[in-house]
């Protein structure tokens, strides 16, 4: 190899590593927002009103990627008013159970 080639290698390892720290630094800003942006437990706890093994729940919920949290708030709006409060799932076995990705049942009206 020429010492031009090998100045132009070195150039171009630079030029990597660079891009590697900057992906590093997006990749660590991201995160930190994404854990920002995560749901309190506290929404999660009130709104399902089951109030059994809160510490275990509350370390299940601070597990979940936002998305998760996101479908599970939302999932209960249906959840909740189809299930008698002593036939609900206890919280730990609703969030162990990714029960947010179930089929909700809608019970028929009645004519």
């Amino acid at each position: 190899m020429t010492l031009f080639e090998n100045e132009q290698l070195d150039e171009i390892k630079q030029i990597v590593l660079d891009l590697k720290n900057r992906v590093e630094k997006l990749e660590g800003r991201k995160l930190k927002s994404e854990e920002s942006e995560k749901m309190p437990f506290e929404s999660f706890w009130n709104k399902y009103d089951k109030k059994v093994d809160r510490v275990k729940c509350e370390k299940l919920w601070n597990k979940l990627c936002i998305t998760d949290q996101k479908l599970t708030l939302r999932h209960l709006d249906y959840y909740i008013p189809q299930t008698e409060k002593q036939f609900r799932k206890n919280p730990q076995t609703y969030l162990n159970g990714q029960c947010w990705n179930d089929e909700i049942i809608m019970e028929q009206m009645r004519e």
